[in-house]
Protein backbone atom coordinates (compact mmCIF):
# COMPACT_ATOMS: atom_id res chain seq x y z
CA UNK A 1 0.00 0.00 0.00
CA UNK A 2 3.02 2.64 1.19
CA UNK A 3 4.71 1.92 -2.66
CA UNK A 4 1.26 2.14 -4.63
CA UNK A 5 1.02 5.84 -2.84
CA UNK A 6 4.47 6.91 -3.45
CA UNK A 7 3.73 5.76 -6.70
CA UNK A 8 0.92 7.72 -7.49
CA UNK A 9 2.56 10.97 -5.89
CA UNK A 10 5.20 10.51 -8.42
CA UNK A 11 3.25 10.14 -11.16
CA UNK A 12 1.06 12.88 -10.17
CA UNK A 13 4.14 15.22 -9.56
CA UNK A 14 5.44 14.02 -13.08
CA UNK A 15 1.56 14.97 -14.83
CA UNK A 16 1.74 18.26 -13.09
CA UNK A 17 4.68 19.36 -14.24
CA UNK A 18 4.27 18.37 -18.00
CA UNK A 19 0.73 20.23 -17.72
CA UNK A 20 2.54 23.52 -16.18
CA UNK A 21 5.57 23.20 -18.59
CA UNK A 22 3.34 22.77 -21.89
CA UNK A 23 0.76 25.39 -20.76
CA UNK A 24 -2.02 22.38 -21.82
CA UNK A 25 -4.55 24.34 -19.35
CA UNK A 26 -3.53 27.48 -20.78
CA UNK A 27 -4.34 26.12 -23.84
CA UNK A 28 -7.69 24.53 -23.07
CA UNK A 29 -8.92 28.02 -22.28
CA UNK A 30 -8.03 29.67 -25.19
CA UNK A 31 -9.56 26.95 -27.31
CA UNK A 32 -12.63 26.91 -25.21
CA UNK A 33 -12.80 31.27 -24.88
CA UNK A 34 -12.12 32.18 -28.57
CA UNK A 35 -13.47 31.67 -31.99
CA UNK A 36 -11.81 29.29 -34.30
CA UNK A 37 -10.90 32.44 -36.71
CA UNK A 38 -9.46 34.72 -33.53
CA UNK A 39 -7.00 32.00 -32.78
CA UNK A 40 -5.73 31.30 -36.75
CA UNK A 41 -5.01 34.72 -36.78
CA UNK A 42 -3.75 34.87 -33.41
CA UNK A 43 -1.75 31.94 -34.27
CA UNK A 44 -0.43 33.07 -37.78
CA UNK A 45 0.19 36.04 -36.71
CA UNK A 46 2.90 34.82 -34.42
CA UNK A 47 4.85 32.11 -36.43
CA UNK A 48 5.46 34.00 -39.86
CA UNK A 49 2.49 36.65 -40.25
CA UNK A 50 2.52 37.79 -43.75
CA UNK A 51 0.23 41.28 -43.16
CA UNK A 52 -3.12 42.32 -43.60
CA UNK A 53 -2.30 43.46 -47.29
CA UNK A 54 0.85 42.72 -47.99
CA UNK A 55 2.96 39.89 -49.37
CA UNK A 56 -0.08 36.56 -49.31
CA UNK A 57 -2.33 38.59 -47.37
CA UNK A 58 -3.85 36.33 -44.93
CA UNK A 59 -5.20 38.92 -42.96
CA UNK A 60 -7.14 40.72 -45.68
CA UNK A 61 -8.48 37.14 -46.84
CA UNK A 62 -9.52 36.18 -43.51
CA UNK A 63 -10.95 39.72 -42.41
CA UNK A 64 -13.04 39.01 -46.02
CA UNK A 65 -14.05 35.54 -45.41
CA UNK A 66 -15.49 36.64 -42.06
CA UNK A 67 -17.47 39.74 -43.16
CA UNK A 68 -19.25 38.12 -46.40
CA UNK A 69 -19.83 34.66 -44.30
CA UNK A 70 -18.09 33.02 -47.59
CA UNK A 71 -19.54 29.33 -48.23
CA UNK A 72 -18.05 29.64 -51.54
CA UNK A 73 -14.26 30.11 -52.16
CA UNK A 74 -13.60 33.51 -54.10
CA UNK A 75 -10.87 33.91 -57.18
CA UNK A 76 -8.02 35.00 -55.37
CA UNK A 77 -5.33 37.03 -57.51
CA UNK A 78 -1.76 37.76 -56.02
CA UNK A 79 0.05 40.78 -58.16
CA UNK A 80 3.37 40.19 -55.69
CA UNK A 81 5.68 37.95 -57.13
CA UNK A 82 6.24 34.37 -56.24
CA UNK A 83 3.95 34.37 -53.54
CA UNK A 84 1.67 31.38 -53.77
CA UNK A 85 -2.87 31.30 -53.08
CA UNK A 86 -3.53 30.77 -49.61
CA UNK A 87 -6.72 29.11 -50.27
CA UNK A 88 -5.87 26.94 -47.06
CA UNK A 89 -8.07 29.55 -45.15
CA UNK A 90 -11.34 28.45 -46.22
CA UNK A 91 -10.30 24.65 -44.72
CA UNK A 92 -11.11 22.75 -47.88
CA UNK A 93 -9.29 19.98 -48.92
CA UNK A 94 -10.30 19.64 -52.50
CA UNK A 95 -10.73 23.80 -53.21
CA UNK A 96 -10.13 23.99 -57.25
CA UNK A 97 -13.34 22.56 -57.91
CA UNK A 98 -14.83 24.83 -55.66
CA UNK A 99 -13.87 28.09 -56.90
CA UNK A 100 -16.58 30.44 -57.24
CA UNK A 101 -15.03 33.05 -60.24
CA UNK A 102 -18.51 35.10 -59.61
CA UNK A 103 -16.40 37.01 -56.61
CA UNK A 104 -12.82 38.05 -57.11
CA UNK A 105 -10.18 39.17 -54.09
CA UNK A 106 -7.51 41.28 -55.71
CA UNK A 107 -4.22 41.02 -53.30
CA UNK A 108 -1.17 43.79 -53.46
CA UNK A 109 -3.03 45.49 -56.59
CA UNK A 110 -2.29 49.02 -57.27
CA UNK A 111 -4.95 50.42 -60.22
CA UNK A 112 -1.74 53.07 -62.13
CA UNK A 113 1.15 50.39 -62.21
CA UNK A 114 -1.50 47.86 -63.40
CA UNK A 115 -3.42 49.90 -65.98
CA UNK A 116 -6.17 47.85 -67.83
CA UNK A 117 -5.37 44.41 -66.41
CA UNK A 118 -8.75 43.98 -64.20
CA UNK A 119 -11.59 45.92 -66.07
CA UNK A 120 -13.20 47.49 -62.83
CA UNK A 121 -16.59 48.29 -64.76
CA UNK A 122 -17.56 44.89 -65.11
CA UNK A 123 -17.11 44.19 -61.39
CA UNK A 124 -19.07 45.71 -58.13
CA UNK A 125 -16.45 46.89 -55.43
CA UNK A 126 -17.89 45.34 -51.99
CA UNK A 127 -14.57 46.07 -50.26
CA UNK A 128 -11.13 47.78 -50.81
CA UNK A 129 -7.79 48.65 -48.67
CA UNK A 130 -6.36 51.32 -49.52
CA UNK A 131 -7.16 50.53 -53.16
CA UNK A 132 -4.77 47.91 -53.07
CA UNK A 133 -6.78 44.89 -51.67
CA UNK A 134 -10.27 44.74 -53.33
CA UNK A 135 -13.45 41.84 -53.03
CA UNK A 136 -15.34 42.12 -56.14
CA UNK A 137 -18.12 40.60 -57.03
CA UNK A 138 -19.05 40.43 -61.30
CA UNK A 139 -22.18 42.22 -62.32
CA UNK A 140 -24.83 40.13 -63.62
Amino acid sequence: MNKRIKYLIISLFLVAIFVKQNNTIDDIYHIYKHQPHERLIKSYRNLFYSGYCDEQSHGYIIYVKKKFDLEQIPLIKNFQEGKRIPYWIFEKVNYQSEINDENLILLNYEKRKKKDEIDFSNYTILDNYYNRCYYLKKND
